[in-house]
């Protein structure tokens, strides 16, 4: 995730969303996504 922010110019990632569901026994789907966002202080 970090390095995809970095490749779109971001510099923040803000509300990460994680999942994990157990598709049968010894398989599990797991899901993570974050928006990546630019932020710039307020001056």
């Amino acid at each position: 995730m970090r390095q995809h922010g970095q490749s779109l110019k971001a510099n923040a990632i803000i509300g990460m969303r994680y999942d994990a569901t157990e598709l049968m026994a010894g398989l599990t789907e797991v899901l993570a996504m974050a928006p990546p966002s630019l932020s710039t202080p307020i001056e």
